[in-house]
């Protein structure tokens, strides 16, 4: 039984935070300083830099490639935590059945 209570309280966390997220995604500061300024127009400037000819050192492509790399990693965090809210959000209601279940059969006994 304590491991299903687990189960369900990790899952609300979960759903928890995608909403908390949902409703940062939604927010138009969001959109303007996140979506539009740093997953476009910095994505952007910073890729077109590396064709620079004063950027091409390597200490300055690294550096290049480390920003390009935040902006993926960061983009992809939002999409992870998303996909596990939408998850537990699907295995929240089976893990409750689950408890429901086990709690009728400590009535029963």
């Amino acid at each position: 039984m304590k491991e299903v209570e687990i189960s369900i309280a990790e899952a609300q966390d979960a759903i928890d935070f995608k909403r908390s997220l949902q409703n940062l995604i939604d927010n138009a500061d969001f959109k303007k300083v996140i979506t539009d300024g740093y997953f476009s127009r910095e994505a952007s400037r910073i890729v077109l830099m590396k064709a620079d000819p004063e950027m091409q050192t390597p200490e300055n492509q690294l550096l290049l490639n480390k920003q390009i790399d935040a902006v993926g990693f960061f983009r992809q965090f939002i999409r992870t935590q998303m996909h596990i809210g939408r998850l537990a959000e699907e295995e929240l209601a089976a893990h409750q059945a689950t408890r429901e279940e086990l709690l009728g059969e400590d009535i029963d006994a």
